[in-house]
């Protein structure tokens, strides 16, 4: 079953709902009465699929009376004829405050139209009264379950885009909440309906690298070795945070909420720190007590805890340790990191790098497989690789994929 048959079955097989109907046959999306429209049709594309369940879940699940909706309202950011907007829905409080602006997109279309947050959210919030939050939403869905997928901002807190972004662009709830309630941080825990996402697909890696490489290297605040280093801790920290967790306990590497707000950069600072910590003491074997005490996830200096923030809040979601050989065994970490060293890299900074089929080719002609048989037989131990002009470590890598396959054979 698609997300979009799932979305019609749970509306039309619904015995509480009269906001939305979706006629298949004649390919549009019927909306009650009540609801205040600025279109008179509305055609069954993706988007549209979206807000049909965004309304059935405002109106049936969350209490929210269909007169205090409002679809397609049309903004005019310039001269009556020029720079015109729409906003997807609103929704008001009895007093006619805007309690959330929210723009709908297309699961396939939630990350990449990012880039319009600034438009189609901020600049047209602008020109409303009142607003309280501006949300950013879709879907998810799991083959089973359909579930809110948000950004959710607090427009009284941030209300320009730039205050928002140089803030680590924060999201200050998990998903929408009934009776005009201010939305909540809901904790990913080990186990727990909230658990990590363990099927990650190669195109989440790809939109992961653009949307991290994106903001980490705006600016010129920080050099290429800085990110690069920085994200190494940070990703050895999420991996050992997923080992030492036991069911029921809340994972530490997340953007936590207290009382309706997300937790300060310096507190998240803390525990990402003392996290990291003890990374290095289990994983990476470091038991000297005065390097642990000065060890830090990043360089205050060189990596902006703005930039912690929207690393974390990022990658929070998704199982490092678990879900890293989710698509046929491929390993979609080492194609994380690829895709922010090597090809962002290629791109935007000029640099060159071996290509990958090379790289296996001469680990290969020089027997890398056949020689780690031959020492794990005859020594019990591993063979020793030195890359004297070590980049971003694509020879090293690759050498241990070969050694790895045969260790596993």
């Amino acid at each position: 079953m698609t997300w979009k048959e799932k979305i019609h079955q749970t509306i039309q097989h619904s015995t509480t709902n009269n906001v939305v109907q979706i006629d298949l046959g004649e390919g549009e999306v019927k909306y009650s009465n009540e609801v205040k429209k600025h279109e008179n049709s509305f055609k069954t594309t993706d988007e549209e699929f979206v807000r049909a369940f965004l309304l059935y879940r405002l109106v049936n699940e969350l209490d929210y009376k269909p007169q205090f909706l409002e679809l397609e309202k049309r903004f005019t950011t310039g001269r009556a004829s020029e720079n015109k907007g729409e906003n997807d829905v609103l929704v008001y409080d009895a007093k006619g405050n805007t309690h959330f602006f929210i723009e709908a997109k297309a699961p396939d279309k939630w990350d990449s139209d990012q880039k319009h947050i600034e438009g189609q959210l901020f600049n047209l919030a602008k020109l409303q009264n009142n607003v309280k939050y501006l949300v950013w939403y879709s879907i998810d869905f799991d083959g089973a379950n359909i579930k809110d997928k948000v950004l959710i901002i607090d427009f009284e807190k941030y209300d320009n885009f730039n205050d928002w972004d140089s803030a680590g662009r924060p999201s200050i709830g998990s998903g929408l909440v009934g009776g005009y309630d201010k939305p909540k941080l809901i904790p990913f825990v080990k186990g727990s309906e909230k658990d990590l996402t363990r099927q990650i697909f190669e195109t989440q890696i790809s939109t992961l690298t653009d949307k991290l490489h994106n903001y980490l290297w705006g600016g010129n605040s920080s050099t290429d070795s800085d990110i690069f280093f920085a994200l190494v801790n940070i990703i050895l920290a999420k991996i050992h945070d997923e080992s030492e967790k036991n069911e029921g306990q809340e994972y530490d590497f997340q953007v936590k909420g207290y009382e309706g707000n997300t937790e300060t950069p310096e507190k998240l600072f803390e525990r990402m720190n003392d996290l990291f910590k003890r990374a290095k003491n289990k994983k990476m074997n470091e038991t000297d007590e005065v390097v642990l005490a000065e060890a830090k996830i990043i360089e205050r200096e060189k990596f902006s805890l703005n930039k912690l923030v929207f690393t974390v809040q990022t990658l929070q979601e998704f199982s490092f340790l678990e879900g890293r050989n989710s698509v046929d065994g491929k390993d979609i970490l080492g194609d994380f990191f690829e895709g922010i060293t090597r090809s962002k890299f290629k791109q935007d900074k000029g640099q060159f790098f071996t290509p990958m089929p090379i790289v296996r080719f001469m680990l290969y002609a020089l027997k890398l497989d056949e020689l780690a048989i031959q020492k794990l037989n005859k020594d019990y131990t591993l063979p020793h690789i030195i890359d004297p002009s070590l980049g971003s470590g694509t020879f090293m890598i690759e050498a241990m994929k070969v050694i790895t396959k045969e260790v596993k054979y």
